[in-house]
């Protein structure tokens, strides 16, 4: 049956999605699934979304629900056709969309606030400050562009339950009698770091046996994790866990490397956030692709995309745990409104 619900749509960093009250959703499940897919449509015209995996974003946020934490959220992130929605891990841009929202709707009184606002990922557990420059007052102003500097807490291992899932630093994985060397870091979100000259080379993206190359890869290493039987089943029960990350060139020869990323099965031409933000971990633990040198310490990393850069920071202790991670975004609420579906 036909209904109206209502939303916003936010732009946080370079991703755009439909942010709505986690009350007016169902509770975990199908019909959540269903709710997502109406709002985004299956495929650019038919909803929301845009049908590319910056724009295919459902964002729901409540009130906190445990002390210490003044938000919940969830994201989903939907595929181009549709058809799978994934509420796992988290997406970086969009965690930028949550205090807008809640200053918009009247979750959240930002006229006396200070200090950083604390948000609790409902599928990870994981939290994260939200520092505000100037106080955010103009937040609660639908169309104002606002910067935000979102901080990570203790975010290795909150998908996977490590921040090495597979105990190594660097490892390898075998698929159609290939080797390939890779790097799993769970940090913020998971994502499989692969040599763009081993997998790629001097093949087209735009080919889809290219996409199939990669998602074979990364199917192979689902497997290894144990997220399911066969590589062929990871798109459908572990769209976005992993990610992958193509770094380009090998890291070695430059400080800030330049990368390509895939979600959900298509390449990406910006720097996702936790991109950037599980790549300066990684390059402060010892032996991993993306150029690992002595462990710990607190640094920035400059990642360059095909469309433009991120710079993140990362803080990490002597013996590999993972303070913090954090990065620097904008957000603007672009539009209030009720949506059918």
């Amino acid at each position: 049956m036909e209904c109206t619900v209502e939303a916003a749509i936010i732009r946080g960093g370079t991703s755009r999605g439909v942010v709505l009250d986690l009350q007016v959703a169902p509770g975990a499940g199908p019909q959540r699934d269903q709710l997502a897919r109406a709002l985004i449509g299956r495929n650019a015209v038919d909803g929301l979304g845009g049908g590319t995996p910056v724009t295919n974003k459902v964002v729901l946020v409540g009130a906190g629900s445990v002390p210490g934490a003044e938000l919940d959220f969830i994201v989903g992130n939907v595929s181009g056709d549709g058809g799978t929605v994934d509420w796992s891990g988290t997406c970086g841009n969009m965690t930028s969309a949550v205090v807008p929202f809640a200053a918009v709707t009247g979750l959240l009184d930002l006229s006396r606030r200070r200090g950083p606002i604390r948000l609790r990922n409902l599928a990870t557990d994981g939290l994260v400050d939200v520092a505000l420059p100037g106080g955010g007052l103009k937040l609660g102003e639908v169309g104002t562009e606002i910067k935000l500097t979102t901080s990570f807490l203790d975010p290795g291992g909150l998908v996977l339950g490590s921040t090495l899932p597979t105990g190594r630093a660097r490892d390898t994985v075998e698929v159609d009698n290939e080797t390939f060397d890779f790097s799993l870091i769970d940090v913020t979100h998971p994502y499989l770091f692969l040599f763009h000259a081993q997998v790629i080379g001097d093949r087209s993206l735009d080919a889809p046996a290219t996409a199939a190359r990669v998602e074979s890869i990364r199917g192979a290493v689902c497997v290894r994790l144990g997220l399911c039987a066969h590589r062929d089943e990871a798109a459908a029960s572990f769209a976005a866990v992993p990610r992958v990350v193509l770094l380009h060139p090998e890291p070695e020869s430059s400080v800030n490397p330049r990368i390509i990323a895939v979600s959900m099965g298509q390449f990406i031409a910006s720097v996702p956030v936790t991109a950037a933000l599980s790549l300066a971990a990684a390059r402060m633990m010892h032996g991993t692709i993306v150029g690992g040198g002595p462990l710990g310490g607190s640094d920035e990393a400059v990642v360059h995309g095909l469309s433009g850069s991120v710079t993140a920071a990362a803080d990490v202790d002597h013996d590999g745990r993972v303070r913090s991670v954090s990065v620097e975004r904008t957000a603007r609420v672009l539009m209030r409104g009720h949506i059918t579906v």
